[in-house]
């Protein structure tokens, strides 16, 4: 039996979480999940950092981070943190 879609996938590395942000939302937290047109699914999160110099993305890290119970960082294969609204 397949496993069940999900936002993340393990890697060698740590974790990839597929994420739709909304910087500038009005506070900090998680909205739920988003299924997408083409099934993928989304951790749809907000934060009150506007996007510029990389302060939303930040917060978002801050934001995981926070709900994993470990400290912040940005792996190298983070894409020099995305600027797309949804990323990987």
């Amino acid at each position: 039996m397949a496993a069940a879609p999900t936002f993340w996938t393990a890697t060698p590395e740590g974790v990839r979480i597929g994420v739709r942000l909304t910087p500038k939302g009005g506070r900090d937290g998680f909205d739920g999940v988003e299924t997408r047109d083409d099934g993928k699914l989304w951790l749809k999160a907000r934060v009150r950092a506007a996007p510029e110099d990389g302060r939303a993305n930040a917060a978002l890290a801050r934001l995981i981070a926070q709900a994993a119970g470990v400290a912040p960082r940005w792996s190298s294969s983070s894409a020099a943190r995305p600027r797309a609204r949804r990323s990987f």
